[in-house]
């Protein structure tokens, strides 16, 4: 082969001519890019690399994207051998510039220089770089969130098993209290507040107007009445609650919250033990504890300190101590240790206690057979709103007792269920919680009941009572200002007035009164056909009896669902033939094909009540028109805005069985009234007068366990 350089001949497979020591083939490829490159070229057209010059160390950075690193190595090691100049080439440079520093490597020209000399710009960055720092970020990622869901199941096994005994999941459930651990098993009352619940709920919202009632006028949403602004706080929640702690100020120099709030956790509670009766009839408690959560046990002991300081100044009291299972007891010098005020701080909770065995007693009860174990109030702690900030616990069995023991000693007939819910529903305890809502308050009743022993009427009722009778209250007209509803009429006829009855005599002889005055029989003719659901309830009237004879302007029906068409038409017959004994007569009305019927005064034909009815409902109510509109109202009262509210503030689906609208109700009081009756009323209901809606309702929670609410709206001002 001829050599172009040197015009000699060389071998065939000669690279370099020996006399020059330049390249004999024409035919190079640059040894970054690959591209074709000739001989007496500078650069690569491509790259911008210099001919001859070492490609970077890391040949897969040149391969496409998608290779492994594998198929990589292997097209690279192809690529030599498919074009050995390639390694001649770069092992010839490589010396070059290892042993030649004279000789330097020129740098790729910048992309600015390339458009000047028409070359192409150089690529900065092989497209596997990014691939690489894809997978790296990738396998971060995978890990990260491999990490966060172990420690996320590490914090829910340690939430579950509590290891630290923090109680977490009761603390955010709602069924902790931390001051029911040190109340013994036999307190018949118990306070319990959740003060980081009343720290986090809007109480401005839901306790502050009722404890700012009547201190200032402002404008119901009904009426345009501004009550008279009284001049002090005397009578009013706001002023007896500032009287009580100003009381216990100057008794004990403690100023609450100041005092408190630096160590007091999320609990605190205080419990009623033991309430007897005396030989005098009198109930007393054997004692009472009052229990805190302590957040700073340094600041807790100082209070106590502090407490135990101001006592001995204010009430010349002499104070000993003791040790007790670890705990230091301050304790009042008196010769009887049963009725000295105790205090102590054991672990994380602060104790007072009206004597020094209840207080050693608290000590021991806690985390073992305290009330929070005792099997009532534990199943009401796990079925009480998780929102909770007040909880007032009653031991209803025992106090039931106490109540009829005081009915016994006062002479008072025990036998009178209505006077005694235990003796009524074999109660067994209750349990109150109180929730702040958007609008308001709800207050949450928990009663366990000794379903064995309940009477017979009501027996069924625990199971169906609670079904709520939407048919007949989606009946009721908008302007209804109270309303009483029941799925059954026939279960409430028997658990109400037969049982209060007490006797089924007595409800016999009521039976027979009842015929001989009106002509025919309330059993037969009458309520053997009601036994579906009712409303009772309340409408703005001024025709009937009351507007005429009591000065309410309302009117009262009573909404029934039938089996079977009713012969109001022979009732009414059966009342005139009895009439005129009686004093009354009864007028017949058609309208729109239903007649109806109303019971007047003989003698001044003054009308009493009136009722009709068609086969499906009967109505009863005290002024003729407002019985005619039930059949024919269009706009109900389920889709005023007032109902909405109320139906929102229940939980698990409750709606109301029981409804007022306060202030429609007040209002329409109100118009009957002036003068000195009207100041007189006005001032007897300003504790009263910031809720604009009150409503209950109830459920079946579990067998034995009846759950009940109460909401109260108050007036968005």
């Amino acid at each position: 082969m001829k050599c172009p350089h040197c015009d000699q001949e060389h071998a065939e497979n000669a690279q370099i001519c020996p006399n020059t020591g330049k390249f004999i083939r024409s035919q190079m490829y640059c040894l970054n890019c690959g591209e074709k490159v000739e001989a007496d070229w500078s650069a690569c057209p491509k790259c911008g690399m210099r001919i001859g010059a070492i490609a970077p160390p890391v040949f897969s950075q040149s391969i496409e994207p998608g290779f492994t690193e594998n198929q990589q190595a292997s097209q690279i090691g192809q690529g030599l051998i498919a074009h050995p100049e390639i390694a001649i080439t770069a092992s010839a440079r490589l010396d070059e510039v290892t042993n030649a520093s004279s000789s330097p490597i020129k740098r790729p020209m910048s992309s600015a220089k390339l458009a000047n000399t028409g070359q192409a710009e150089a690529n900065p960055a092989p497209a596997t770089r990014g691939q690489k720092r894809y997978r790296q970020w990738g396998w971060g990622a995978c890990g990260c969130a491999g990490l966060l869901f172990s420690l996320l199941v590490l914090l829910i096994l340690f939430v579950i098993f509590d290891p630290l005994k923090f109680h977490l999941w009761g603390r955010l459930t709602g069924a902790y209290d931390a001051a029911a651990e040190v109340m013994p098993p036999e307190t018949d009352m118990y306070l319990g507040i959740n003060l980081g619940n009343a720290l986090l709920t809007r109480l401005d919202r839901s306790i502050a107007p009722f404890m700012t009632a009547g201190q200032a006028g402002f404008n119901p949403s009904h009426i345009d009445y501004r009550p008279t602004p009284v001049n002090s706080a005397r009578g009013q929640p706001a002023g007896l609650l500032d009287d009580f702690l100003r009381q216990v100020e100057v008794e004990t120099g403690v100023k609450i919250p100041d005092d408190i709030s630096p160590w007091v956790g999320q609990y605190a509670g205080a419990g009623v033990i033991d309430i007897q009766t005396s030989s005098y009839g009198e109930p007393y408690p054997r004692g009472w504890i009052i229990a805190a959560e302590v957040r700073n046990i340094r600041r807790a002991d100082a209070f106590l300190r502090t407490l135990q300081e101001n006592l001995t100044e204010l009430q010349d009291l002499s104070f000993v101590t003791q040790s007790y299972n670890g705990s230091l007891i301050v304790t009042q010098d008196l010769s009887e240790s049963q009725s000295a005020l105790s205090f102590t701080r054991s672990g994380r909770m602060l104790i007072l206690a009206s004597g020094l065995d209840i207080l050693k007693n608290a000590i021991d009860m806690q985390g073992k057979v305290s009330l929070s174990h005792q099997a009532d109030y534990d199943r009401f702690a796990s079925s009480r709103p998780r929102d909770w900030f007040a909880s007032l616990y009653i031991d209803m069995e025992g106090l039931g007792e106490l109540f009829d023991e005081l009915l016994r000693s006062s002479d008072l007939s025990s036998a009178m269920p209505l006077v005694n819910p235990y003796s009524l529903l074999k109660q067994q305890g209750m349990s109150l919680s109180a929730v702040a809502i958007k609008n308001g308050l709800r207050l949450d009743v928990y009663m366990t009941s000794d379903a064995a022993n309940l009477p017979p009427a009501m027996d069924t009722q625990t199971v169906d009572i609670y079904t709520h009778p939407d048919q007949v209250v989606g009946l009721l007209p908008h302007d209804t200002v109270l309303f009483l509803a029941n799925p059954s009429f026939e279960l409430y006829w028997k658990s109400t007035v037969q049982q209060g009855l007490g006797d089924e005599s007595d409800y016999e002889y009521m039976l027979k009164a009842f015929e001989q005055t009106y002509g025919f029989s309330l059993q037969e003719d009458l309520l053997n056909y009601m036994n579906g659901q009712f409303a009772l309830y309340a409408v703005p009237s001024t025709q009937g009896i009351l507007p005429e004879q009591m000065d309410l302007d309302f009117a009262v029906n009573l909404v029934v669902q039938t089996e079977g068409d009713i012969d109001f038409q022979s009732i009414a017959d059966k009342m005139n033939t009895a009439g005129f004994p009686g004093g009354f007569t009864v007028d017949d009305q058609e309208l729109d094909g239903i007649t109806y019927h109303q019971l007047r005064d003989y003698a001044s034909g003054s009308p009493i009540i009136a009722f009709g009815g068609n086969e499906k409902m009967a109505v009863f109510g005290t002024d003729l028109n407002s019985v005619q509109a039930q059949f024919s109202s269009g706009d109900l009262l389920v889709n005023t805005s007032h109902y909405r509210a109320a139906v929102s503030a229940f939980s698990y689906g409750m709606k109301p069985m029981m409804y007022v609208d306060l202030h429609a109700l007040l209002a329409n009081i109100r118009e009957g009234m002036s003068g000195s009756e009207l100041q007189s009323f006005n001032s007897n209901i300003n504790i009263i007068e910031p809720i604009d809606v009150v409503a209950l309702s109830g459920r079946l929670a579990e067998p034995g366990l009846m759950h009940s609410s109460i909401v109260f709206i108050v007036v968005d001002k």
